[in-house]
């Protein structure tokens, strides 16, 4: 995992955090890791939370599916079938535990731009956007239609049965042997996809990407000299024009 990719997957599971366990637990585990990131209280909920860095320049994350709630199921059988496209009417929980229908037009994908539209209003337009599995999927989707970077992990995808083209800055990390994330190279440009090996006990977990044993970035790598052969091959696979062929 390069530096900017564990900075989203980190990202990603603070989502899933403040949804299980509330905004100061979210909070305190940005700052172990990130002690100068904050977490806007305002602009996170159940759904994405959003995360302002130093620089003043702001993560969105999506919230992958929690299978104990029956809106993201639903949301689920929705983004499988493309029926999000048709504003198929879904329905989310609230803080007090009761579900609302949403009105037609107010699917999680509609939700989801209405939440950036927040963040660009209140930050600008320095946003990058994450989210993993179905958070990776809206993720995907709102920083394809703003034109804005996204960094994805094991995105749920459904088959581009139709070859249609999607132009994306769409960074998209996955595990071989994803099932669910199997068809996400059909909607990414070749280039903006990189392999992670499996770590974790499932290849769709997004603990696969939260490995701390990450390799140093380019500058680092220009100004080291390596001799342990593991470590060059590791920096080779991830770096490959900063070795030589053969190496």
């Amino acid at each position: 995992m390069d530096s900017i990719g564990y900075e989203h997957a980190f990202a990603s599971n603070i989502a899933y955090i403040f949804e299980e366990d509330g905004y100061d637990k979210a909070e305190e585990e940005l700052k172990k890791e990130f002690p100068n990131y904050t977490l806007d209280k305002e602009l996170s909920d159940n759904y994405s939370i959003t995360i302002v860095k130093p620089d003043g320049e702001t993560i969105l994350a999506y919230r992958g599916t929690d299978f104990t709630r029956a809106d993201d199921l639903m949301a689920d059988v929705v983004i499988a079938s493309g029926l999000y496209k048709t504003d198929v009417v879904q329905y989310i929980q609230l803080p007090n535990g009761a579900y609302e229908y949403l009105p037609s037009g107010l699917t999680r994908f509609n939700l989801s731009q209405r939440k950036y539209e927040e963040v660009a209003s209140k930050y600008g337009d320095k946003i990058t956007l994450t989210g993993h599995s179905k958070g990776g999927t809206l993720a995907h989707h709102i920083g394809r239609i703003n034109k804005k970077p996204s960094y994805v992990f094991n995105k749920g995808s459904v088959p581009n049965l139709y070859g249609e083209v999607y132009e994306s800055d769409s960074n998209t990390y996955l595990v071989e042997g994803d099932i669910i994330s199997n068809y996400a190279t059909t909607y990414t440009p070749k280039d903006k996809i990189k392999f992670i090996p499996q770590t974790a006990s499932t290849a769709h977990s997004l603990q696969n990407f939260l490995n701390k044993d990450n390799l140093p970035n380019k500058l680092m790598i220009q100004d080291t000299t390596f001799t342990d052969k593991e470590v060059i091959k590791k920096i080779c696979k991830e770096f490959p024009e900063l070795c030589p062929k053969g190496e």
